[in-house]
């Protein structure tokens, strides 16, 4: 093996994994097709034990493993303040998948993250705020904030919905949070449909959470994936949804499928070799 290539493409691997197994296994897994992978990556393999025999597939609901040393006062603080910020954003993204992209931005830190549908910041402030944790980093959250972009293809009850919401005033309001929480340096918002926004290079963490439109997604991850550079992750969110399969036979397709986390809205990572 070459350990200066295992010292460049492999730390985030190292790092995710620390991160994994900080989770309660209830809501999270290994996938099975990260076998092979680390089967080929003898040190990650011995370290962790993960063979096609001993994969974790489920673990009683009051064990978990917890390897994650970031558990400065500093961070504690970061994610109190956090908490009670993300009540005040609007979106979908739970708690507990804000403390995690939190944790796995201080564990991996990534020097370019982009998240496609930003809308009222519930995923992409938690992003942030682990860049500002860390010093370093920027991340470009691109979103159309349009009515008319957010109903194509939607079905009748969901571009009612859509139609009715006024898109503007959550722009306006995210930016007032940015420059509120002191932001600004580390965030590039870029108002635009994904379709239309320049691609950005040299990506170490993508996450895909824009128009759920199954043709709509198939273009996200077709479009932004390869800007990916070799050892980064690309998120996707509400990855077992219907609309979202061919996205994942995408994604499986091209990238390592290393773990899914199951809560109210399951997502799922890859791993580009």
């Amino acid at each position: 093996m070459d350990y200066k290539t295992f010292g460049e493409k492999r730390i985030k691997v190292f790092c995710f994994i620390l991160f994994c197994f900080s989770q309660p296994f209830e809501i999270f897994c290994l996938t099975t097709s990260h076998a092979a992978f680390f089967q080929e990556e003898r040190p990650l393999n011995q370290l962790f034990f993960l063979t096609e025999s001993s994969r974790i597939n489920h673990v009683n609901n009051t064990q978990a493993i917890t390897v994650y040393s970031e558990r400065s006062n500093q961070v504690s603080l970061a994610k109190s303040e956090l908490l009670l910020v993300l009540e005040t954003l609007t979106g979908w993204c739970s708690e507990f998948k804000a403390l995690k992209l939190f944790d796995l931005i201080l564990n991996i830190k990534p020097s370019t993250i982009v998240e496609i549908g930003v809308w009222g910041g519930r995923s992409f402030i938690p992003m942030a705020f682990a860049l500002k944790e860390i010093g370093c980093g920027k991340i470009y959250g691109i979103d159309p904030w349009s009515a008319q972009v957010s109903i194509q293809g939607m079905d009748p009850t969901n571009k009612k919905w859509w139609s009715s919401v006024e898109h503007e005033p959550i722009r306006l309001e995210l930016v007032q949070k940015i420059e509120a929480l002191r932001l600004e340096k580390h965030i590039s918002l870029v108002h635009s449909s994904s379709a239309h926004a320049p691609l950005i290079e040299k990506i170490d963490l993508l996450h895909i959470d824009g128009s759920p439109i199954e043709s709509a997604v198939l273009f996200d991850v077709i479009k932004w994936s390869p800007s990916v550079q070799k050892g980064g992750l690309i998120i996707l969110s509400d990855s077992t949804s219907s609309n979202k399969e061919k996205a994942v036979q995408w994604l499986d397709a091209h990238y390592i499928h290393i773990a899914d986390f199951h809560e109210n809205s399951d997502w799922s990572v890859w791993i580009v070799q």
